[in-house]
């Protein structure tokens, strides 16, 4: 389950229909629609969530990696600085002056997402997330997602550049499930499920 296949599954098998997604939001400077600002990221956010009542979510997502001959899990703690980055972004930036429109960010939520062959939620890591506003997702080799910590509200969010976020979201087609970089993430993830489908009923014939 490498990264673009936990988005996927976190699409199809975790997040509501009703909800509207977002994949690998990230600098859109080449949008051309007269806009007088930018977003600013920094690091890609994997995924956004707007729900039915508005609440915009944030994930951090962090699969599986080659390393050598071996794909290898999350380490510990992998990615919870990014998540934490996620608490102020998108910057959303006037052209030309540089500047800030506003401080804080448009998430109401952010949850860090780790795929890992059980949902074990170590004591070390309900301590460290115990002191930060960070939700904990794990999704397993049987495609289910265990929410083991729920996020908090955003502490340092800005109601303003959230109200700006979803009055904008006609010019993010490019990031939606209609746009080229859901195809890439559709069809890997696809993919892995025909696979981990295959695998489950060779190991239920074995039993």
């Amino acid at each position: 389950m490498r990264e673009d296949a936990v988005a996927y599954l976190l699409y199809k098998n975790y997040l509501p229909s009703d909800s509207r997604v977002l994949f690998k939001l990230s600098h859109n400077l080449d949008v051309t629609t007269g806009r007088t600002w930018d977003y600013w990221t920094g690091t890609a956010i994997d995924v956004i969530e707007i729900s039915r009542d508005q609440a915009i979510i944030g994930y951090e997502l962090k699969g599986y990696r080659k390393y050598k001959k071996n794909y290898e899990p999350p380490g510990l703690f992998d990615g919870l600085n990014q998540a934490l980055h996620y608490l102020t972004l998108p910057l959303v930036m006037e052209r030309g002056s540089g500047k800030e429109k506003f401080r804080g960010g448009i998430f109401d939520f952010v949850y860090l997402v780790h795929a890992r062959q059980t949902a074990e939620f170590l004591d070390l890591e309900k301590r460290v997330f115990g002191v930060t506003p960070i939700g904990f997702i794990i999704v397993t080799p049987d495609k289910n997602f265990h929410r083991v910590r729920e996020a908090k509200q955003n502490p340092i969010q800005s109601t303003e550049a959230k109200e700006h976020f979803l009055e904008n979201l006609d010019t993010l087609g490019q990031f939606s499930i209609d746009g080229k970089i859901f195809q890439r993430v559709k069809k890997i993830g696809e993919t892995l499920s025909m696979i981990l489908e295959k695998v489950s009923k060779t190991m239920n014939v074995e039993k």
